[in-house]
This record gives structure tokens, C-alpha cells and sequence, in this order.
């Protein structure tokens, strides 16, 4: 048979172009050599070959390079910080607004309520030092109206017994004068009778016995007179000591019941004055555990409702994680709440001075 014939037929031009469009690789049919004498099959083959090579070189480059880019943008995006929410986007004005009406709505009603329970039991106390100032005052005026009583019920005691003393010394003068004059005039008579019977009348003898008896008379009556005068004098001395001890000791309590009447009234203004200090120190120390309770109060009330919002806000991943970054300092809030000062200590300071 004739190569040229039949269908399977492969020809080539001189160039080596397949010009019937069958694959070479699969014809069976017995190739034709050109004028040149060189087998011109190879040569496609070669080529389709090469080509292919080629293409499958520059894929895989292709496909290292895709995956060089992506790895690159991949690494990009890792080290690109993530961008947190403005806050005009979490609106925190509005949410610091918020805040800081909800501490005053929570901690001034608490604070109002410690002043109130201060300032109660401060005018309690001052009412009780008042009272117990009247107290003292009215015993010590009831102390002095006592000692004056006793002193003049004293002074009347002594005056009547000093009385009765020289009532008694009278009584006493004029009985021994009574019982001294029965006495010499009965000696009188004695002597006279003495005299009469031995006509002794008109003799010295008898007028001296006459004279010796007036004169021991008129001796005892002076002695037992000036007794009498002595008792009287000495009961009037003691009378007159005796007042005058009660004087001084009326004076006395009189100007040591007026010395206790001013220092108990110090003592009141002394313990009004420092209750008033204390006072302004608690409302003073109040104040500023109120402002620290506000302060403290408005940071957490706003950590908690921004927390809330950045959780709400749909933001994720590294962005989320910026927002609580860029605000930390709100959602960490440093400041603890204030302990309240202490009342007694400010009161009981007051009550020391009483």
C-alpha cells in the first residue's frame, strides 16, 4: 500500500508541523521523511515535551509564589495591631455621665444617713451634759443652802445656850448673894450679941470684931463676883468664837460653791466648744470619704456598663482585644471604697471633756 494512503496517515511538512492533526504520540502509521532526511516526529516530541515541562515549572513556581504571598500577607496581618473601638463608637461620655449619676444615687443617700445618725446622737449627748450641768449646779447651790442652814441653826444654838449660861450665872450671883447676906447678918448678929454681953459695944475690940467680919464679907463677895464675871465672860468668848467660825465657814462655802457653779459651766462650755470642733472634723472627714465613695463608686459602675458595651459592640479578635487594652484603665479601676469615719471616736473625744 502506498503511505500516502489511508487515514492514519501522519504528514509533515519540511518544517515538522503535524499537518493532518494526528497526536503523534499515538499514531502507529510509518513517518515520511522530508527531503532533508531527518525525522521530524522527534522533534515534535521534543518540543510538546519541553512546552509541558515548562508549563508545569512555571505552575509550580506559580503556585510557590501563591503561597509566598499568602504567607507574607498572613504575617502581615499578624503583626498588625488590632484597632479598638473610638469612644464616640462606645459612646463613654454618656456611659462616664451614667456612672457617676448612679454613685451619687447610691452613695449620697448612704452618706446623708451618717451625718444624720452623727449629728442625733451629738445633740442627744449635748443634751444629756446640758441636764447633768443643771444637775450639778442645782447640788452644789443645795450644798451651800445646806451649810448655811446648819450654820445658822448653829449660831442660834450657841446664842440661846450663851442665854441660858448667863442666865444661869445670874441666878447663881443672886442666890449667893441672897445666901451670903442671911449669912452675914446672921454673923452680925452673933458678934453683936458677943458684944452686947460683955459690954464690949463701945470698945475698939468689938468695932474691929464688927470691921474683920464686914471685910470678909465684902472679900468673898468680890471673889465669888468676879467667879461670876469670869463664867460670864467666858461663855460670851465662846459664843463670839463660835459665830465667828460659822461665819467663816458660810463664807467659805458660799465662795467654794461660787468657784464648783463656774468650773461645772466650763466644763459645759469646754465640752460644747470641743464638740463643735469634733463636729467640723467629722463633717470634714465625712466629706472626703464621700467624694473617695463617689470616685470609687462612679470607676466600677463604669468598668461594669463599659465591659458590658465592648462585649456588646460585635468586635472580635484582635480588635476586642485592643478596645480593653486602649481601656484598661477604666475597666481596672485602682481605687477601693472608703471605710466611713468612725462616729464614737469623734463623739466619745467630745464626751472626754465633760
Amino acid at each position: 500500500m502506498n503511505p500516502l494512503q489511508g487515514s492514519n496517515a501522519n504528514v509533515q511538512n519540511a518544517t515538522g508541523i503535524n499537518v493532518a492533526g494526528v497526536n503523534p504520540q499515538t499514531s502507529s502509521s510509518t513517518p515520511i521523511q522530508g527531503g532533508t532526511g531527518v525525522s521530524q516526529t522527534g522533534s515534535v516530541q521534543n518540543t510538546v515535551n519541553s512546552a509541558q515541562s515548562t508549563i508545569a515549572q512555571n505552575t509550580d513556581e506559580s503556585n510557590q509564589i501563591s503561597a509566598l504571598l499568602k504567607s507574607i500577607q498572613a504575617e502581615e496581618q499578624a503583626n498588625t495591631p488590632g484597632v479598638p473601638l473610638s469612644q464616640s463608637a462606645l459612646n463613654i461620655n454618656a456611659l462616664q455621665a451614667q456612672a457617676q449619676q448612679s454613685a451619687q444615687n447610691t452613695v449620697n443617700p448612704l452618706y446623708t444617713q451618717y451625718l444624720n445618725q452623727y449629728l442625733q446622737q451629738e445633740s442627744a449627748n449635748q443634751q444629756a451634759a446640758q441636764s447633768q450641768n443643771t444637775l450639778n449646779l442645782q447640788g452644789e447651790q443645795s450644798a451651800l443652802g445646806n451649810t448655811l442652814a446648819q450654820n445658822t441653826l448653829q449660831q442660834q444654838a450657841t446664842g440661846r445656850t450663851n442665854a441660858l449660861q448667863q442666865a444661869n450665872i445670874n441666878v447663881q450671883q443672886q442666890n449667893y448673894e441672897l445666901a451670903s447676906g442671911n449669912a452675914q447678918t446672921a454673923k452680925m448678929q452673933a458678934i453683936g450679941q458677943q458684944i452686947g454681953s460683955g459690954n464690949l459695944g463701945a470698945s475698939g475690940l468689938g468695932q474691929q470684931q464688927l470691921y474683920q467680919a464686914e471685910n470678909a464679907r465684902n472679900i468673898a463677895d468680890a471673889a465669888q463676883s468676879g467667879q461670876f464675871q469670869y463664867q460670864r465672860d467666858t461663855s460670851n468668848l465662846s459664843t463670839q468664837d463660835t459665830f465667828a467660825q460659822l461665819a467663816q465657814s458660810s463664807n467659805y462655802a458660799t465662795t467654794a460653791e461660787g468657784q464648783q457653779e463656774a468650773q461645772t459651766n466650763f466644763n459645759l462650755n469646754d465640752y460644747l466648744r470641743q464638740a463643735a470642733y469634733n463636729d467640723t472634723q467629722y463633717q470634714e472627714a465625712l466629706e472626703s470619704s464621700k467624694q473617695q465613695a463617689l470616685t470609687a463608686t462612679s470607676q466600677q459602675s463604669l468598668a461594669s456598663m463599659l465591659q458590658n458595651a465592648i462585649n456588646t459592640s460585635g468586635v472580635s479578635g484582635k480588635n476586642y482585644a485592643a478596645t480593653e487594652q486602649a481601656y484598661s484603665p477604666y475597666l481596672n479601676p485602682s481605687t477601693g471604697l472608703p471605710t466611713a469615719p468612725e462616729q464614737n471616736q469623734y463623739i466619745n473625744a467630745a464626751g472626754a471633756a465633760v
